[in-house]
């Protein structure tokens, strides 16, 4: 399901914008591929090869393995080795150990530690997780020793800004603070020592809701509310926006990412900002939920060509249907996924809408070829080792296998 909606009105508007480029410079209204992090040492992945499983050569599908116990509920998460670090939003933080997939244990937890997104920076032998803690500033926890995590330090505490996510640039240990709706600006952070990390710059003149990275490039893409960003990182203390796209289809621009070949920008809409978006996802009229009397794309995942980045081209978008039994309304909008390696797919939560494969080998006519629902509420889901691994608020977190040839 996916590309031009079907009202007369919003097919000639979106039917310009698929035909118009998004020129550098347009600003609209307020309202992993990339990296996300620095790389895993090659002893922790050669230690995860022990249960890892291969990969389809073409994922058509995706089935539901286990819920992993005594993760009460969670948001973001970072899956290296044999571990995953899961933000437990209010329940705390938890290590999962990974190598029994159908049987995940929690092997290490800080319960008094609000968390909701996880990213991993490598400090010489020492592996430190940096969280975000919104109000509570950036919280540095060493994770070297899974089994015992330790907050080590903090940053951006104390009433300095919300940390709504926090992004390690690769390859180096600066961590960017994207502060999503709050004042304008992106905190810079240097984490060389995750001891005592030091607040070092700010800049840019809107908030980003959440950056990832293509290192090789020199590039980060900021997702910032009402329009995305591309920046030009060669020097990561001193940014320099190259491109800004604006979409009027767009409600909050979440989360943005490339694909393997660095060509086509993928873009997460979170409609209603994941609050009461029962509208969001793909509307249908014989949907019995759904207000509307035509499709629109709400809560979608947009493809863009931006081989030329001074031009961007808008190509095509997908979104589910709303979930039948989402009464009352919960959110259903596009959330937080991963790119699948050496293919054109992608794995992602869409929160009350489950978690789905999407095949953008077709830019322009995206397709969704499986899904698992009802699950929970899907806030961001990952792939590892041959598995797909997701934070739920509902649930805490699950694995699935993808299945196909």
């Amino acid at each position: 399901m996916g590309g031009k909606p079907t009202a007369p009105g919003v097919a000639i508007a979106l039917a310009l914008l698929l035909t118009t480029p998004v020129l550098a410079g347009c600003i609209g209204d307020a309202g992993q591929s990339a990296e996300t992090a620095s790389t895993p040492d090659s002893e922790a992945a050669d230690e995860a090869e022990d249960w890892a499983r291969p990969l389809p050569d073409d994922v058509t599908g995706i089935e539901h393995l286990t819920q992993v116990e005594d993760v009460e509920a969670a948001g973001g998460l970072w899956t290296e080795g044999d571990y995953a670090y899961v933000s437990g939003q209010n329940t705390g933080f938890y290590v999962v150990d990974l190598t029994t997939p159908n049987e995940p244990e929690v092997v290490g937890e800080i319960k008094d530690q609000f968390t909701r997104d996880v990213e991993m920076l490598h400090d010489g032998n020492r592996s430190v997780v940096v969280t975000a803690a919104s109000g509570g500033g950036m919280v540095f926890i060493d994770v070297t020793e899974p089994t015992q995590p330790e907050v080590v330090g903090e940053a951006l505490g104390g009433g300095e800004g919300n940390v709504h996510n926090a992004n390690v640039v690769p390859g180096t240990d600066l961590v960017y603070n994207s502060r999503s709706v709050d004042t304008p600006g992106v905190d810079i952070v240097n984490a060389s020592n995750p001891d005592d990390p030091e607040h070092v710059a700010t800049f840019n003149d809107l908030t980003c809701h959440d950056i990832t990275f293509s290192a090789e490039d020199d590039r980060a893409y900021c997702a910032g509310v009402r329009e995305t960003q591309i920046w030009d990182i060669s020097d990561p203390e001193d940014p320099d926006v190259l491109t800004r796209i604006y979409n009027p289809f767009m409600h909050v621009h979440h989360w943005a990412t490339v694909t393997n070949g660095g060509d086509l920008l993928v873009i997460g809409d979170e409609f209603g900002g994941s609050t009461d978006a029962a509208a969001g996802c793909y509307a249908t009229a014989d949907n019995p939920t759904d207000d509307h009397t035509v499709s629109d794309p709400y809560g979608a995942v947009w493809f863009y060509d931006i081989s030329d980045e001074s031009q961007p081209v808008p190509l095509g978008w997908v979104a589910p249907e709303l979930p039948a039994n989402n009464v009352p309304p919960t959110p259903c909008t596009a959330h937080f996924g991963e790119i699948l390696p050496n293919q054109d797919k992608m794995v992602i939560g869409w929160r009350a809408a489950g978690t789905y494969v999407v095949d953008f080998s077709d830019p322009s006519a995206p397709e969704l070829v499986d899904h698992v629902t009802p699950v929970g509420d899907n806030w961001e889901t990952r792939y590892h080792n041959g598995y797909v691994f997701s934070g739920d608020t509902d649930r805490g977190m699950d694995v699935f296998v993808p299945t196909g040839s």
